[in-house]
């Protein structure tokens, strides 16, 4: 078995502790991860730990299957981007989701990830290419001593490629994409889908026996998820004025427009709302598809 998969199958064993982990948030796992930490209680952070880490895991194939071409990185480099991001972002002195009601604990785990370890690896292959002219330096050394430079660092300087990634290769920036040609219905559809938190996918687990070259006979687990139309089709019915606010704070899009959207959703009956989510789902669904599984 794979370093990755046996990773796996160890943070899937502790968290499976935790009895209520499916109900609960990534921010409300964030939460309780924190609080086991400030309470020195370790086994019940690695609990919580290996719960967020379980929520996060999708990440390490797209930003894989993303970064692979560019930045010749493994899956486990990027196993190692989603740890410590987890890790940093849940650290006592960041815990930004705590300080602003505005962003939860997801957001803050995933600017993280793209910010210091995406943005990171850009940079260190841009001093690759043109090794012979740089000298490595530190991100985080500042600019000067200058007043008007304090607080900047070497890595507010970088002209940051991974925005472009963002804008082609994440679902933020194709969620962004719909609101900017007008289509905040079809923004909110997918933006419910893409959320883990909504858990609007099945997922099942089949056991498969069969030979190997050497003639063996073995047996594994085949894990597999489906969409799950009525799942989001509720949470289409539940939307509120918190979750007006997580969006017009997540995406630049006027207060107007997601008014109307919302009241769009509200009027429709469930049968409207299917036909709704369909057509979207015909017009959308291949670019969707690179950014989320589906």
């Amino acid at each position: 078995m794979a370093s990755l998969d046996l990773a796996l199958k160890d943070f899937k064993t502790v968290a499976s502790r935790i009895k209520d982990q499916e109900s609960l948030t990534i921010t409300e796992l964030a939460d309780r991860y924190c609080e086991a930490i400030d309470g020195n209680k370790s086994d019940l952070a690695n609990e919580y730990f290996s719960a967020l880490v379980l929520r996060f895991w999708c990440k390490i194939q797209k930003a894989y299957t993303k970064n692979k071409a560019a930045l010749r990185v493994s899956k486990e480099d990027c196993y190692d981007w989603v740890i410590s991001s987890i890790m940093m972002a849940c650290d006592k002195s960041a815990r930004i989701w705590q300080k602003n009601s505005n962003i939860n604990a997801q957001q803050a785990i995933n600017q993280v990830f793209s910010t210091r370890f995406e943005k990171m690896a850009y940079y260190e292959s841009n001093l690759l290419k043109n090794k012979g002219a740089h000298i490595t330096c530190s991100l985080d050394e500042p600019i000067s001593n200058q007043d008007d430079d304090k607080g900047h660092t070497i890595g507010d300087l970088i002209a940051d490629e991974t925005n472009e990634i963002e804008k082609e290769g994440d679902v933020t920036g194709f969620i962004q994409s719909l609101l900017d040609k007008d289509k905040v219905v079809e923004a909110i559809i997918f933006d419910n889908i893409a959320d883990p938190d909504k858990d609007v996918f099945k997922y099942k687990k089949k056991t498969i026996k069969t030979t190997n070259a050497d003639g063996e006979k073995v047996k594994y687990i085949k894990h597999t998820s489906e969409f799950w139309e009525f799942k989001l089709i509720k949470e289409l019915n539940e939307l509120d004025g918190n979750y007006k606010n997580y969006f017009l704070a997540k995406y630049k899009v006027s207060t107007g427009a997601v008014n109307a959207a919302l009241d769009v959703i509200a009027r429709a009956n469930n049968q409207k709302k299917y036909r709704m989510l369909r057509a979207a789902l015909k017009r959308e669904r291949p670019t969707f598809a690179e950014y989320c599984t589906m």
